[in-house]
């Protein structure tokens, strides 16, 4: 199991190495920076699961540090405080802090504050993985992708169905022609193209990037096997 490592942003040397000194019975690795500047330096170089930051020090503040932080690095930050007015909290949030905690506090909350946040992220992060696969139910004829569903008209399916049972290797337009209309196809009909794009409006959010069927030059249409879930 990997091992958690924070980042411990204080001016004050007695707080980083009590706290880095409690946080390393749980098995996490600590690393402190004294400044913004010192913080931004170890960001740049190595990777952090969380960042512990002290809100009042010399220089910049803690405040535009964690908006830097969310902007560049997208790591989760617990701001820390002797300040306890609800105004300070509402904005330390909106400048990107995860969680607000206020000096002086129990290291066992923060550290159960942590873990929390770290969870939630964890849960997000599985959600947005999720949410990216394309689910094809050839059962009761639906696709699904990001939270959206739409039946399927039969040639969609056929189509479908013939790019699936080839999953990972581009089918032709002759083949999918043949399959979805009982024909013979000719390289001037449009049909399973059309088709191709009435299923990429359903399923791609940005119809300049096909991701679910991608076009494979000269050869015909293919679904790639790392992004698709299927039903049968």
């Amino acid at each position: 199991m990997k091992k958690l490592k924070y980042l411990l942003v204080d001016d004050e040397k007695v707080i980083r190495d009590g706290l880095s000194a409690f946080l390393e019975r749980y098995d996490i690795q600590t690393i402190h920076a004294e400044d913004a500047l010192q913080a931004r330096t170890i960001l740049d170089k190595d990777d952090f699961d969380i960042v512990i930051l002290d809100v009042i020090m010399p220089g910049e503040n803690g405040l535009d540090l964690a908006k830097w932080i969310k902007e560049e690095k997208n790591i989760p930050v617990v701001l820390v405080t002797s300040l306890d007015e609800t105004v300070d909290k509402i904005v330390g949030l909106e400048m990107g802090g995860d969680d607000y905690i206020s000096k002086p506090f129990d290291p066992r909350e923060l550290l159960a504050r942590t873990k929390a946040i770290l969870r939630r992220y964890q849960f997000e992060e599985q959600e947005h993985a999720n949410s990216a696969f394309l689910t094809i139910n050839l059962t009761e004829r639906f696709i699904e992708v990001a939270g959206r569903r739409h039946q399927l008209n039969s040639s969609e399916y056929s189509l479908l169905k013939l790019l699936v049972d080839n999953l990972g290797e581009p089918v032709s337009r002759s083949e999918l022609y043949s399959e979805v209309f009982k024909g013979v196809w000719h390289p001037e009909s449009r049909a399973v193209d059309n088709i191709v794009s009435r299923m990429r409006l359903k399923t791609e959010q940005d119809n300049e990037f096909h991701r679910y069927i991608i076009t494979v030059r000269h050869s015909g249409y293919m679904i790639p096997k790392e992004l698709v879930q299927v039903i049968k």
